[in-house]
């Protein structure tokens, strides 16, 4: 949640976990946010040091199976900066740090360890007021790489323009716009994680940075009538029913060329880090920073499961977070499948009727796990079936309740 509320309304969250155990088991989402750069403060407790002499020393058995030599350790690959508190520091100086540390470019989570003896100590006052923005200014190139930049560009006879993330600040879409429409710039939107350019741009060339299909007089394909649901299909209807600027968050769900997107901060794509699990809690965060937009979450069976879909769905109806899950289920580990098949194309795997550690069957019945926290769910099997039952989905969240479709889909075969 507190990547996707910053991903939609640029603001840094705080994450507080349980001592060692809740650090351990929010390092996946720990590394989303390193790779993709999210300042989020992440703060767990530490359990007691002292064995006696203060009233929150140790008196459970937990304390001492908690414990940990150095509890930083954990997440210090992945964070900006790690800090334990400490007896008589204001906590207010510490966490004013931490947060302009997690602000400065490249932005990042930093870890704040509270042990329970500090935080029953009474409180320190700061040395001096600090209210100002967060972080430091970002830094710039100097001006002899831009003027280089700017003469090879000039000199180019088919520039290209590659990008996945420019849009994570909004102002920079209007200038990205601007560039490529006065000098004719294609633009490539290469493994998008952000919306980054109009996709009704005249320069917007699509999202694959491969060449573009050069010899092909006539490509034609029918998605419409394609049973399982094929992918893109399924795009087109959700374009169809979604508004203008409704916000989608992708896990292998959806492919994101056939998306209409044309406002800021309307797509969160799949993560560089490959942290499955990303997509639903970011979604929840996205409707918190921005509760008047529309929420579309499209998610592979895999990650759905990764997506801890039980508290999920309860956090959105516990606090009025109503969105549209959609589960692009394709009864398999598409990736894992498709690893193989990139490095033993012809081996013993691809040549089986069923790839060895790649299915996903029996296929659960998702869609009745929603209705468990008082959600709509419903199972599509047939592509004329998967309009009506978005339109449904989505008049059901725009009336308060959270909807999930079950949506049975192509794999890579």
């Amino acid at each position: 949640m507190a990547h996707g509320y910053y991903r939609t309304c640029g603001k840094p969250a705080a994450v507080m976990v349980h001592v060692t155990v809740g650090t351990a088991n929010s390092i996946n989402g720990l590394i989303n946010a390193s790779r993709d750069n999210i300042p989020l403060l992440l703060a767990a407790g530490r359990t007691p040091i002292t064995e006696r002499g203060h009233v929150s020393s140790r008196n459970r058995s937990i304390h001492w199976g908690q414990e940990s030599f150095d509890q930083g350790g954990m997440v210090r690959e992945y964070v900006k900066w790690d800090y334990e508190l400490r007896s008589g520091q204001p906590v207010d100086a510490v966490v004013d740090r931490a947060l302009d540390i997690a602000m400065s470019e490249p932005r990042g989570p930093v870890y704040l360890t509270l042990p329970r003896e500090v935080l029953t100590d009474a409180p320190v006052a700061q040395r001096r007021d600090t209210v100002r923005p967060l972080g430091t200014p970002a830094p710039e190139p100097p001006w002899a790489a831009i003027e280089e930049a700017a003469a090879l560009i000039a000199k180019a006879e088919f520039p290209l323009i590659v990008t996945s993330s420019v849009g994570r600040n909004p102002a920079a879409i209007d200038e990205l716009a601007a560039l490529a429409e006065e000098f004719a710039l294609p633009v490539v939107q290469a493994e998008a994680r952000d919306f980054n350019l109009p996709v009704n741009h005249s320069m917007h060339v699509g999202f694959e940075p491969a060449p573009f299909l050069a010899k092909a007089d006539l490509v034609i394909e029918t998605v419409k009538t394609h049973t399982p649901v094929h992918p893109v299909w399924l795009a087109h209807c959700i374009n169809q029913v979604k508004s203008e600027d409704a916000i989608v968050v992708s896990e292998l769900g959806v492919p994101v060329a056939q998306l209409e997107l044309t406002k800021p901060r309307s797509y969160m794509g799949s993560l560089l880090s490959g942290g499955l699990g990303f997509g639903m809690g970011a979604a929840l965060g996205a409707k918190l920073a921005a509760p008047g937009r529309e929420v579309i979450v499209a998610v592979g069976d895999g990650s759905y499961m990764f997506g801890n879909p039980i508290p999920y769905h309860y956090v959105a109806r516990a606090e009025n977070l109503p969105t549209l899950t959609i589960v692009s289920n394709n009864h398999m580990w598409g990736a894992v499948r498709q690893a193989t098949l990139d490095v033993f194309p012809e081996g013993a795997a691809a040549k089986a009727n069923a790839m060895p550690i790649t299915e996903l069957k029996p296929s659960p019945d998702y869609e009745k796990v929603i209705a468990t926290c008082g959600g709509r769910g419903e199972r599509v099997d047939s592509p004329a079936d998967l309009l009506p039952a978005l339109q449904r989905s989505m008049a059901a969240v725009r009336e308060g309740t959270p909807a999930m479709l079950n949506v049975m889909t192509q794999g890579r075969r």
